[in-house]
């Protein structure tokens, strides 16, 4: 398989190589009952919680100020950290795309709203550090945007934009990756995406229905 106009790939961690629902949904109820919330039933609420920066969720679905926001990440965090990080799972057939993709001598990096420590914990865990050349994730205090993260993978990797695919399940993924100016495929198994999802635009290359659409989608675009 050729891939030789794709010199760099970027992962986005939660719901795209790691189903992590568990542990943060767990966290999440946790974290609001410590605000005298409950919302353990509340199962449409707290999905929402996976993938965005926590702040931005807890200001968002409960109207939370910027300084709750950020004693309820700290609790989050703490409880996540503690707890609940390796409540998760890799999903079938991760694994080997990525030793595929390592084979090719391809760059892969993961750029995650996961804070960076944490990040790097869970996949040294579960055995996935092996196949990246780098990670990045955010800082505690959520100052970095999804498009920070991935810049500072490309710039780790010294490789250029146009060779660069960003890999994710959800539209904080895909607009990040648009901000940069790289091209985006989207994967349905994760939080965000799902099979119907399309777009219409020359930076998407595709939606993956199973990790081995990721090889597939790359061999065509190679070709475009």
């Amino acid at each position: 398989m050729c891939l030789n106009n794709y010199s760099a790939i970027i992962f986005d961690l939660d719901g795209c190589l790691l189903d992590t629902s568990e542990g943060i949904k767990e966290s999440v109820v946790h974290t609001l009952s410590q605000f005298g919330i409950d919302l353990e039933n509340k199962t449409d609420v707290i999905d929402r919680f996976i993938g965005p920066p926590i702040q931005n969720s807890l200001k968002s679905y409960c109207g939370f100020s910027e300084g709750q926001a950020q004693e309820g990440a700290n609790i989050f965090r703490n409880y996540y950290k503690e707890k609940a990080l390796l409540k998760a799972s890799v999903y079938p057939g991760l694994s080997d795309v990525l030793q595929q993709l390592k084979s090719l001598g391809v760059n892969t990096a993961v750029a995650t709203y996961k804070r960076e420590d944490y990040a790097k914990t869970i996949l040294d865990s579960f055995g996935l550090s092996q196949y990246f050349n780098v990670i990045h994730g955010a800082d505690n205090f959520n100052r970095l945007t999804k498009r920070d993260i991935i810049e500072l993978c490309i710039a780790e990797m010294h490789v250029d934009k146009s060779g660069t695919v960003m890999i994710g399940d959800t539209f904080h993924d895909y607009n990040g990756a648009k901000e940069v100016g790289v091209k985006f495929i989207g994967v349905s198994w994760g939080f965000g995406f799902r099979e119907t999802d399309r777009f219409n635009e020359p930076m998407f290359l595709g939606l993956a229905q199973s990790p081995d659409d990721i090889l597939s989608i790359l061999a065509i675009g190679n070709n475009k």
